[in-house]
């Protein structure tokens, strides 16, 4: 059990978006579960896009997610969700004004089998994954 005020917060420097983490992270487990905030951008940049083992279900908190799932763009709204084998190329950005937040739900099947971080994930960064530090 993780209380709320246990939380774990992280940043990527330079990346409009910050991490909360709402669980613990045992190796005995592949599920893993964040809520990610997207800042609004005064200049917007191209979203990454990402791949890698798993699979993924997000629902929109608060705020408008553009998500692209294999070149195809979908504008998610609070109480929207989305589910999907992580293989499948995907990115997400915030292209309004306001703050977008996304519960992020994903099967982490390459870490659960290896000491090595998600390549291509979206919180990982020059061979640093600090959701598990």
């Amino acid at each position: 059990m993780v209380r709320s005020y246990e939380h774990n917060y992280t940043c990527i420097e330079g990346q409009p978006v910050f991490f909360e983490k709402l669980g613990g992270r045992d190796n005995k487990y592949c599920l893993s579960t964040i809520v990610i905030n997207v800042l609004p951008m005064k200049e917007r940049q191209p979203a990454k896009t990402l791949s890698h083992y798993g699979e993924e279900f997000i629902y929109v908190l608060e705020g408008i997610l553009t998500t692209t799932l294999n070149d195809v763009k979908y504008d998610l709204y609070p109480g929207d969700s989305l589910h999907f084998q992580s293989s499948t190329p995907h990115s997400w950005e915030n292209t309004t004004n306001k703050l977008v937040r996304f519960l992020s739900v994903y099967m982490d099947l390459e870490g659960l089998f290896s000491e090595r971080p998600l390549r291509g994930s979206a919180v990982y960064d020059e061979g640093k994954n600090p959701l598990y530090e």
